[in-house]
């Protein structure tokens, strides 16, 4: 029996591949990063690059969330100046004395993803369309005053840059952890570098290749969040830098797609975490902690890479849509936890639903410098049902090579001020949060905890959704979220409304996309899935 899923379909607009070279695709040469520790060897590529937030499901996020746009948010970019003349940045540029002299394509092309209007060209709209950006230099690394993102009422800050491989709990690394610890409601979000396939030459992981090598100890702060990059298809790009940091922990958090190295993945997600942002404030009326805003991005992020938990990925590619939605349906638990103390949760699942997942993150407070493990207030999760405890997903940080590439297990977690437990299959009626203030240092300690869960049989397009836009005559790749139990179907499209062709049969649903080559006609489109 051919079962129809809902008879999903989207449109596409497809127009010729006949802009303006010089006036919409902007044709250049731009700088791939900027990492300092291989300034002499920058890449100069020319591009003909457009903006892709299908893999990120923020394309989804825009189409069912069309009120969420960044409006109140403000992002603080540490980095040159963007060109404040750019059309897609007019009015968006906060200049404050802090800011670069220094106008760089490289700052223009981040701050366009944030919150670029889409003017010059509709495929690349920003993220945060109604997002401010303020911006501010990058001659030291450490955070500027407090007083400063308090008068700019900024939540979240992006940092596209790097410095050499640096492996260590540096002053800058303890300034990172005390600022989110003094004002938890602002995110700084950073690149993990773009030296992913190089050795660490000096600490604990000298020599491994492709492994503890972050471009600068900033990046190994506990309260920030590191971002890793991948392709259109998923994979991870070789340039991009891995973890684990110096301690054994986790690093990066999420990755997210990008073309042009860990920067561009940077900004998608920061300019993601300010769309949570909106949304967290336009329900609850005040700012989410930085630590929510974390914990639903690890939850909501989708395995990529090796199976499971890694050092190269993180928890998964960040899924914007999913994160927003966690926060619209409030599936998430604010609390705290006293030492030697445990606090429980109990969450009620659907019937029909599989694959439970929750997430703790909580702010922790700053390590001794050049200390050999950071983590001071130790948490622990565990979730149970019908007296069965899963304990989180943990990863061998020992220094080997064949340790390092394990598949994580579920133990107790004595390195990360983050924590995952996950349930494959069907789920039970109600789960038990177990939160135990394993080692507090102080009176308590605040955590947050977000959670998700999938239908058992459901089937929803990422990529196209409503109004989607692809050039005529060069691929398109589908995208779609399944459950397991859908295994194979049948893509069909129709052109101006003409009858529905078969385009092709595919029998791997789970991998979440398909490519399809575009006829070289301008009109609409609509596909589905059977």
């Amino acid at each position: 029996m051919i079962k129809t899923i809902c008879l999903i379909s989207c449109f596409i607009f497809f127009y010729f591949n006949c802009f303006s070279q010089d006036a919409i695709l902007k044709r250049a040469k731009r700088e791939f990063d900027t990492q300092k520790s291989d300034s002499a060897k920058l890449k100069q590529v020319a591009f003909n690059s457009i903006l892709n937030l299908d893999v990120n499901a923020i394309s989804q996020l825009k189409a069912k969330f069309n009120d969420i746009k960044g409006e109140g948010i403000t992002i603080c970019q540490k980095e040159d100046l963007p060109d404040i003349q750019n059309i897609d940045l007019l009015n968006k540029i906060i200049i404050t004395p802090t800011a670069s002299s220094i106008i760089s394509d490289h700052a223009t092309r981040m701050a366009t993803i944030m919150v670029g209007s889409g003017f010059i060209n509709p495929f690349n709209q920003g993220i945060a369309t109604e997002s401010k950006l303020i911006s501010t230099n990058f001659t030291t690394f450490i955070p500027e005053p407090i007083a400063f993102y308090t008068d700019h009422h900024i939540t979240v800050m992006n940092h596209s840059y790097g410095s050499g491989i640096e492996n260590f709990y540096g002053s800058e690394a303890v300034a990172y952890d005390v600022f989110c610890k003094n004002q938890p409601d602002i995110l700084p979000v950073f690149s993990s570098g773009n030296v992913g396939y190089l050795a660490n030459p000096n600490g604990k992981y000298k020599n491994i290749v492709g492994y503890a090598n972050l471009s600068g100890n900033y990046k190994t702060a506990k309260n920030v969040l590191t971002v890793g990059a991948i392709d259109e298809y998923n994979k991870l790009l070789s340039s991009s830098s891995r973890g684990p940091t110096f301690d054994g922990r986790i690093k990066p958090e999420v990755v997210a797609y990008s073309d042009e190295g860990t920067s561009a993945a940077t900004a998608i997600v920061s300019g993601t975490a300010a769309l949570m942002q909106q949304a967290y404030k336009k329900q609850n009326g005040r700012n989410a902690s930085s630590a929510l805003i974390k914990s639903i991005l690890i939850n909501s992020a989708e395995d990529v890479g090796k199976k499971g938990l890694d050092f190269e990925t993180g928890y998964g590619n960040v899924n914007a849509y999913k994160a927003v939605s966690t926060i619209t349906d409030k599936r998430f638990i604010e609390s705290t936890v006293t030492d030697g103390g445990f606090v429980e949760v109990d969450i009620t699942i659907p019937a029909s639903s599989k694959n439970l997942k929750v997430s703790l993150v909580w702010i922790d407070l700053e390590g001794i410098l050049n200390t050999s493990k950071s983590l001071v207030n130790d948490l622990d999760l565990e979730v149970i049902s019908n007296q069965k405890t899963f304990k989180p997903w943990v990863l061998n940080s020992y220094p080997n090579i064949d340790s390092l590439s394990q598949s994580a297990s579920r133990r107790e977690d004595h390195v990360n001020n983050m924590e995952q437990v996950s349930i494959g299959g069907e789920l039970s009626s109600i789960y038990k949060i177990r939160i135990k203030g394993t080692h507090v240092t102080t009176p308590a300690q605040s955590y947050f905890i977000a959670y998700q869960w999938d239908n058992k049989e459901s089937f929803e397009w990422k990529s196209p959704v409503s109004g989607s836009m692809a050039y005529a005559g060069e691929p398109f790749i589908l995208r779609w979220d399944v459950s397991d139990a859908i295994t194979d179907g049948k893509i069909q499209i129709s052109i101006n409304n003409q009858e529905w062709k078969f385009i092709s049969d595919t029998k791997t649903l789970t991998l979440g996309y398909a490519e399809l080559k575009l006829p070289d006609i301008p009109g609409e489109a609509r596909v589905k899935l059977i």
